[in-house]
């Protein structure tokens, strides 16, 4: 059982790095982001989890989730003040470019919050967020209504998807 997991961990972190060039950093634990996020290209990653399958993550493997309150379309945000000690905006920098990783269907757009917070990362239309008590590859941030966000992948030969 030892020399499995001493094999399969190194495959791992070498099948998901690639999905994460230039991907953005979340915000730091133990409350909203404060400090400016970096510039240049953003990304999010893709991992597989036990749990909820193939889900987007920020740059430390952390999955990404969504609040069903949340509509970004209308500028209606559910998860301000004290919700933003548990689930942390992915922030951005205004006007930076978005890009998906390779062979992952959606699309990267971003909102700007209305509580002042910064730029949040939307996926698919869904503002995203990491859960303070996750670490790398876990699901902790589950509830009723916060939910992973799944990362269809393009099948090869298919038209249109």
């Amino acid at each position: 059982m030892r020399r499995l997991v001493t094999i399969a961990a190194p495959l791992m972190v070498a099948a998901i790095t690639p999905l994460l060039v230039g991907a953005a950093p979340c915000g730091s634990s133990g409350g909203a982001r404060t400090a400016a996020p970096p510039s240049g290209p953003y990304t999010v990653g893709v991992i597989d989890t036990d749990t909820q399958g193939r889900v987007f993550t920020d740059t430390n493997f952390l999955v990404l989730y969504h609040d069903d309150a949340d509509n970004a379309a209308t500028g209606s945000f559910d998860c301000v003040t004290g919700c933003l000690k548990l689930y942390h905006p992915l922030l951005t920098q205004p006007g930076a470019t978005l890009t998906m990783p390779p062979g992952v269907v959606g699309t990267l757009g971003a909102v700007v919050r209305p509580d002042g917070v910064g730029d949040q990362v939307t996926i698919n239309g869904f503002p995203v967020y990491t859960f303070s008590g996750d670490q790398p590859g876990d699901t902790g941030g589950l509830t009723p209504s916060w939910h992973a966000v799944t990362a269809p992948v393009r099948l090869p030969g298919l038209a249109g998807g």
